[in-house]
C-alpha cells in the first residue's frame, strides 16, 4: 500500500493565514470593481509606457505638442493604452519608452505581459490583477518579516490582518502603477535582510541567504528607483552593523552583494544613472515646495492617517510645552506625597516593582532585534529623502504615492515593537493575543473611516459624466494642461473624434473639418475649469495650506469669454449644459452639448 500523503506541515496559523489573506483579495477585488472610477495620469501612463509604440506620451513629442488643436480620429488615445496584434510581447518599446522618461522597466513588462494576452482591449483590472498578485507576495512576506524579528506566527498573521484592511493598503493596490509590486518586493528584500540577520552566528556565511538578497535587490532597481534608495540605506545599515560587531566575513560577502546587484541592474539599465541625478528626473529638484520640515511632517501625517487612521498635525503646536506642563505638574504631587509615605510597605513594594520591570527591560533591550531597528531607519530615512526631494505643493494628498513603499515596512515594525511590548508587561499567552488582534482591528477599522480613499477617484457627477459620451459623438475638451490629455484615453478613446486645445489656443484654433459630419453626429464641449477662478490646482477638492507658495497664475481666463466663443462656432447648432463630472484627475470638468 501506498503512504498517505501527510498535511502535517500545514499548521493552523497557515490556515488562517490563507484565510486572511483571501477575505482580503475579495473585499479589496469588490471595493475596487465598486468604487474605482477615475484615474490619476501616472495610472493611464502607467497603461502608455506598457503598451505604447510611439512613445511616452500621447500629448508631447520632442518637446513640442501634439494632437493638440486639431482634429484627431480617438482611435490615437486607446491605441495608445491598449497593445495592438502586431505590438504583441515587443518588449524592446517598454525599454526605450522607460529609457526616455523616469523609470526603471521591469513592472511595465509584466503589465505588458497581461495586456497583451488580451490585444486591442483595455481594462483597468489587467493592472488591478497584477498589483493583486503583488499584494498577496506582500502580505505572505509581511507575516514573515513580522514572525522573523518576534519570533511568533500570530503576531505575523496579526500584523497581516491590520495592515490589508487598511487605507494605506488598498491606496498601495488601487493606485495601477509601479509602487504595489515594488513595495511587495521591498518587504521580500526586507524579510531576507532579517534573517540574514538572525543567521548572523553561523561558523559559514550563510550563501543561500546572500543569493536571494542579491536576487531581490537586482529586482527590486529594475522596478522602481526609489528601491535604489532604499537599498543604499539598508546597505549602509547592515554594513556598519556587522562591521561594529566585527562579523567581518560577513560584512564583506554582504557588501559585495549588494554592490555586484547594484552594479548588474545598472549595467541593465544605464539609464538608471541620468534618471536618478538629472534635476528633472525622478528626484527632480526644480520644483516648488514646502520647507523640508513641513513636508517631512506632512509625510508623517499621511503615514500615521493611512495606517492607524490619526492624522499628526504638520503645523507647530504647544503639545510638547503641555507635556512638559503636564510632567512639572505630576512631579510637584508626586515627589510631597512619596515623602510623605516613604515607609509605607506598599510604597516600597511599588517602588521594588518599577525596579524589576525596569531591569527587566534592560536585559530584553540587550536581546532586542536589530532588524526592528533597521526597519525604523529605513521608514524615517525614505520619508526624509522624499520630503527632500518631491513636492507636495504639486501633487497634494496623492503626494503619498512616494511612501507607498513604506506603509508595510512601518506597519511591520509598528506591529513588532508593540508586540514587544507585550511580552515585556504580561506573561499570559492568550491575553497577549487577545489585546494584539483586538488593536489590529481598532487601528484598520480606524484608518479605513478616517483617512481620505484618493486613488479611488471616485468622485460624483452631474448630468451626463465623460463615461455617458457617446460612442459616435465628436469631442471638443479645453484643457488646464497638456499633459491632462493622458487622462482622457480610457475615456474619449472610444469616440470618433476629439479637438484637444488649452486655455492659450482655444480662442484661436480653427474647429472646421469637412471629413467630419457634424449634422449627424453629435458633437460635446467638456471644460477643465481648473483657471478660471485662479484658485490654484486641487485634486479632488482637496486642499492644501498655502504656506509661502503662489501659484504663477494670473486672472486672465474669464468663462463667460470662452463660453460665448464656442457658442457662436458654426458646429454649434445648440448649445446647453448638460453635466459637471470630476473625475477626470480631479479636475470639474463641464460638459456642453453643442449639437
Amino acid at each position: 500500500m501506498k503512504p498517505a500523503i501527510s498535511f502535517k506541515f500545514i499548521k493552523r496559523y497557515h490556515i488562517l493565514l490563507f484565510s486572511i489573506i483571501l477575505i482580503q483579495c475579495i473585499y479589496l477585488s469588490i471595493s475596487f470593481g465598486i468604487n474605482k472610477k477615475g484615474f490619476h495620469s501616472d495610472e493611464l501612463w502607467n497603461y502608455g509606457f506598457a503598451n505604447s509604440s510611439q512613445g511616452t506620451d500621447i500629448f508631447r513629442e520632442n518637446n513640442q505638442l501634439k494632437n493638440f488643436d486639431n482634429w484627431e480620429n480617438s482611435s490615437i488615445l486607446y491605441d495608445y493604452i491598449s497593445v495592438d496584434k502586431s505590438e504583441i510581447f515587443d518588449y524592446s518599446s517598454i525599454y526605450k519608452n522607460c529609457a526616455d522618461d523616469y523609470h526603471p522597466f521591469l513592472g511595465f513588462m509584466l503589465l505588458h505581459f497581461i495586456c497583451a494576452l488580451f490585444p486591442g482591449t483595455w481594462s483597468a483590472w489587467y493592472c488591478f490583477a497584477l498589483n493583486l498578485i503583488f499584494f498577496v507576495i506582500q502580505q505572505i512576506f509581511l507575516f514573515k518579516l513580522i514572525r522573523s524579528i518576534t519570533n511568533n506566527s500570530y503576531y505575523g498573521i496579526a500584523g497581516v490582518l491590520f495592515f490589508g484592511f487598511t487605507t494605506g493598503a488598498e491606496d498601495i493596490l488601487f493606485f495601477l502603477r509601479i509602487y504595489c509590486p515594488a513595495t511587495a518586493i521591498s518587504v521580500v528584500f526586507m524579510y531576507y535582510l532579517s534573517e540574514l540577520y538572525n543567521q548572523r552566528n553561523n561558523s559559514k556565511v550563510p550563501i543561500n541567504m546572500l543569493v536571494k538578497i542579491a536576487i531581490t535587490t537586482l529586482i527590486g532597481c529594475l522596478t522602481l528607483h526609489e528601491f535604489i534608495i532604499l537599498a543604499f540605506i539598508v546597505a549602509l545599515i547592515y554594513g556598519l552593523f556587522y562591521l561594529i560587531t566585527k562579523n567581518f566575513k560577513l560584512a564583506i560577502s554582504f557588501g559585495i552583494t549588494m554592490i555586484s546587484s547594484a552594479l548588474l541592474s545598472i549595467a541593465i539599465f544605464p539609464a538608471t544613472i541620468p534618471h536618478l541625478f538629472d534635476s528633472t528626473g525622478t528626484f527632480g529638484s526644480q520644483v516648488a515646495k514646502y520647507s523640508f520640515t513641513f513636508q517631512f511632517k506632512l509625510y508623517i501625517s499621511y503615514l500615521t492617517n493611512d495606517l492607524f487612521g490619526v492624522a499628526t498635525s504638520p503645523w507647530p503646536s504647544m503639545f510638547l510645552w503641555y507635556l512638559f506642563y503636564g510632567l512639572i505638574i505630576f512631579l510637584f504631587f508626586f515627589i510631597p506625597f512619596c515623602f510623605i509615605f516613604r515607609h509605607e510597605k506598599w510604597l516600597k513594594n511599588f517602588f521594588l516593582l518599577l525596579k524589576r520591570k525596569w531591569i527587566a527591560f534592560i536585559h530584553k533591550f540587550k536581546f532586542f532585534n536589530f532588524a526592528l531597528f533597521a526597519l525604523m531607519i529605513v521608514c524615517i530615512s525614505m520619508l526624509a529623502v522624499n520630503a527632500y526631494m518631491t513636492s507636495i505643493v504639486h501633487m497634494g494628498r496623492v503626494s503619498n504615492r512616494y511612501i507607498m513603499i513604506v506603509y508595510p515596512l512601518f506597519a511591520a515594525f509598528a506591529v513588532s515593537l508593540f508586540c514587544y511590548c507585550l511580552n515585556w508587561i504580561f506573561k499570559n499567552k492568550k491575553l497577549k493575543y487577545i489585546i494584539c488582534y483586538g488593536f489590529a482591528v481598532i487601528f484598520a477599522t480606524l484608518s479605513f473611516l478616517m483617512a481620505p480613499h484618493v486613488f479611488r477617484f471616485n468622485y460624483p457627477h452631474e448630468g451626463v459624466g465623460i463615461e455617458d459620451i457617446e460612442e459616435n459623438s465628436n469631442c471638443i475638451i479645453m484643457l488646464s494642461s497638456p499633459f491632462l490629455l493622458t487622462c482622457t484615453t480610457y475615456t474619449l478613446g472610444k469616440t470618433n473624434h476629439f479637438f484637444a486645445t488649452t486655455y492659450d489656443t482655444a480662442l484661436t484654433a480653427d474647429y472646421k473639418n469637412s471629413d467630419i459630419n457634424f449634422k449627424d453626429e453629435p458633437v460635446y464641449l467638456l471644460i477643465d475649469t481648473s483657471l478660471f477662478n485662479n484658485n490654484g490646482l486641487s485634486i479632488g477638492g482637496i486642499n492644501l495650506p498655502s504656506s509661502n507658495i503662489t501659484y504663477d497664475i494670473e486672472a486672465i481666463y474669464d468663462k463667460d469669454t470662452y463660453l460665448s466663443f464656442f457658442k457662436n462656432l458654426d458646429i454649434a447648432s445648440n448649445f446647453e449644459k448638460v453635466g459637471t463630472d470630476y473625475n477626470l484627475f480631479g479636475r470639474e470638468i463641464e460638459i456642453y452639448r453643442l449639437n
